[in-house]
Formats: C-alpha cells, structure tokens, sequence
C-alpha cells in the first residue's frame, strides 16, 4: 500500500520508515525507498528529529547484528554490550545519518523543553497514520498543516 500524500505536502518522518529503508523487509521496504524517494526529489518535504535518526541508526545496527551474528533478538542488547568484540564488527548503521541527509530530509533538534512543553516543532501538526505496508505495521507519517515549512 503506497503512502498516498498530495505532491507538496510536509511531513514528519518516524524512525520506522528509515527502518525499513535500510534493512530488507518484504512488502515492508519497497513502499519506504519509494516514499522517501519522493522526498529526494523534492515532491513532498520531508521532516524527522534528531533523535528518530538515532533511533533509526540504532535499530538498523540490532538488525544487523541478528542477522550476522545469528542473535535472538531476546536480550540482544546486553549481549551486544557485554560480549566484546560485537559491536566493533557492526557498521551498516553508520551510513544512516548521512544517507537521511542525502535524501534532502530535514532534521530538526529536540530537546527537553520541547518535550515538556509538547514539542514546539511538532505541536502544530495533525497527525494521520498511514501504513508503509499492507501488514498494518509502525510506520507513520506526521503531517504538518498546509503552508508550513
């Protein structure tokens, strides 16, 4: 199910769409590359946090450990920070921050005032969940009213 959002719309991108940018997931990350490749070109603005990037690059860098580590994903960052040596093979997540800003999208900071006084970047967004996938999962876009930017 694409993610049907009018050409010149801004929208606030939460870390499961980078999620599955970057990490292969059928029915899940064509409709993601394809979303933010219409942010690349400049179709729809795109918007995240600073703190949904790193949280994209941590996600990213736990798949990667399943994946090359044979991991469960059950206690995986304990064993990550208490075996030695895991971490330090890692490195697909290192490309997230770089590729995001690549793809023209901006990144806005948050910090504990914005949190407390109900994120004053993103206060004035309404707020429509769309799907990234046909399984109903997390991924969510935030859109901000017409004429912001």
């Amino acid at each position: 199910m694409p993610l049907n959002i009018p050409t010149g719309e801004t929208v606030f991108l939460d870390a499961n769409i980078f999620y599955y940018h970057f990490v292969s997931l059928p029915g899940l990350s064509i409709a993601c590359k394809n979303f933010l490749h219409r942010i690349e070109q400049g179709e729809i603005t795109g918007v995240t946090a600073t703190v949904v990037l790193a949280e994209a690059q941590h996600k990213v860098m736990l798949a990667e450990a399943v994946q090359k580590y044979g991991l469960s994903p059950q206690g995986l960052v304990r064993r990550l920070t208490q075996t030695t040596g895991l971490l330090a093979g890692l490195s697909h997540h290192r490309i997230v921050p770089s590729t995001v800003v690549a793809m023209n999208v901006r990144i806005e900071p948050l910090n504990h005032c914005d949190i407390a006084t109900g994120c004053p970047p993103l206060s004035h967004t309404r707020i429509a969940h769309q799907r990234c996938c046909p399984t109903g999962t997390h991924a969510s876009t935030w859109y901000y009213p017409p004429g912001y930017k």
